[in-house]
């Protein structure tokens, strides 16, 4: 091949990109379909595209995606590397393995001759396809294979913005409807996580962008926005005679958010408050964030101003007391 014949190397990362959006997207559906037994997110570990770790096991998968409505032109490929990626699970992954799934958006995805009887946002087990589809998978997994446990997700991602991520904010209201009863929260918690595998993918090094997030540090998201803005300023007022309360938020809007996200520090305190009101005396929130403030001051010693750090704590109280049954439900639809 001459000098002038020589194919120009395509630099465009579009397909890069919209990969890892649909793997991520795929990632965040299985983890709300198994947040209950969910211990651990890996996504883009070392042989699989997404990695389940639950109580009893793990569920492995591989996400394979087109940009195209109707592309095939690399369903075979892509499904025979997913084909070799299971086979040396068996060989690698010392854990008991739940289930292999392949996840994807192509909507004939075993490039069956049949009119394929797939449809986007179901998964299909092993047992319930036809004979010529099991066959192929037999075929391709290999006499040996437990394909009892192998499963094929179809999940509609295409086009661009808010539609494409149509399927995975589905499920993200599927699971804000079962524990607040509230879907609103869909769009800013998809873009929570996002933002966190955004930046837990750039901690770690290229190419091994292998990314593991433990259960609480991905519910936890949904904690700092059902918190957000708990507090209206007429019941801080009743716990505390701070002057500037918009510029305390202001100020301390990171310390504020950061209290909202600490798990030991949340659930200390619906922990002590439950205790506290165990007895026949019930104690409302106010009083009871007035009588026992102190009780907290080491969690905010770093606070050189007294005052200050008073109303941060009697705040960060009262916001994790006035959504402590949305917690609560959180916590209990995921299994925290």
């Amino acid at each position: 091949m001459s000098k002038n014949q020589v194919k120009e190397t395509d630099r465009n990362a579009s397909k890069s990109a919209f990969g890892w959006d649909f793997q991520v997207g795929a990632g965040i559906i299985l983890m709300l379909e198994n947040i209950k037994e969910l211990s651990k997110l890996k996504i883009e570990g070392k042989n699989d595209d997404i990695e389940l770790t639950l109580s009893n096991g793990k569920v492995l998968a591989q996400a394979k995606s087109v940009m195209q409505i109707g592309d095939q032109r690399n369903a075979k490929r892509n499904l025979n590397g997913a084909f070799s990626t299971f086979k040396d699970d068996i060989k690698k992954i010392k854990s008991p393995i739940i289930s292999f799934v392949y996840v994807t958006n192509i909507s004939n995805p075993l490039s069956s001759e049949h009119k394929s009887a797939f449809e986007y946002g179901n998964t299909y087990d092993f047992s319930i396809l036809s004979d010529e589809d099991q066959q192929k998978i037999i075929e391709g997994l290999g006499a040996d294979f437990p394909v009892d446990k192998f499963k094929i997700k179809i999940i509609r991602f295409f086009g661009e913005g808010d539609n494409k991520w149509s399927d995975v904010k589905k499920q993200i209201a599927e699971f804000l409807r079962n524990s607040i009863d509230d879907v609103s929260y869909d769009k800013r918690l998809l873009e929570n996580w996002l933002y966190e595998f955004i930046t837990n993918a750039a901690d770690k090094p290229i190419p091994e962008r292998e990314i593991t997030i433990d259960k609480k540090d991905l519910i936890l998201p949904i904690i700092i926005l059902v918190t957000e803005n708990a507090v209206a300023e007429s019941n801080f007022l009743k716990v505390c005679d701070y002057e500037d309360f918009d510029g305390l938020k202001k100020k301390y809007r990171k310390v504020l958010s950061q209290k909202k996200c600490d798990y030991e520090f949340v659930t200390k305190v619906i922990g002590d408050y439950l205790q506290h009101n165990k007895g026949t005396l019930k104690c409302s929130k106010i009083d009871y964030v007035t009588s026992n403030w102190e009780k907290y001051t080491v969690d905010f010693a770093f606070i050189d101003d007294e005052e200050e750090a008073e109303a941060l704590i009697k705040l960060s109280i009262l916001s994790v007391l006035l959504r402590r049954s949305q917690i609560e439900r959180i916590r209990k639809e995921a299994n925290l």
